[in-house]
């Protein structure tokens, strides 16, 4: 999530089919974070020692660019959008009723999880 939040995409690199591929392979990364939190709970409470690498810091990051994925580029495009969603949406709602208990929406949970991780969240 960090090298795709430093190198800056922009609008059209969006739809291309290299960011296609990495939003997929995110949106599967998403759900493994998901059931690592459920069995493991010991996890969440590992900070990452750096920004770069924290899930916690760059997470608002992906949610900022999910919601800039453009609709109706293709039926690919458009289920690899609603995967990457609704797999911030799963994350959101297991980090709020595992650890945070906000109540909150997805942006309100991600912000409360990079503050409890002692991290400034990256748009």
């Amino acid at each position: 999530m960090s090298q795709l939040r430093r190198v800056g995409l922009g609008k059209q690199q969006l739809s291309t089919s290299v960011a296609c591929a990495v939003f997929q392979n995110l949106a599967a990364d998403l759900a493994h974070i998901c059931v690592d939190y459920r069995q493991y709970a010991e996890s969440y409470y590992f900070h990452d020692g750096d920004e770069n690498t924290s899930l916690a810091a760059n997470i608002m990051y992906l949610t900022a660019v999910a919601e800039q994925l453009p609709d109706g580029t293709g039926e690919e495009r458009r289920l690899v959008r609603e995967l990457l969603r609704v797999s911030l949406h799963d994350l959101a709602v297991t980090l709020d009723e595992r650890f945070l208990h906000t109540g909150g929406t997805t942006q309100q949970v991600f912000a409360r999880y990079a503050q409890d991780h002692g991290r400034a969240a990256k748009r």
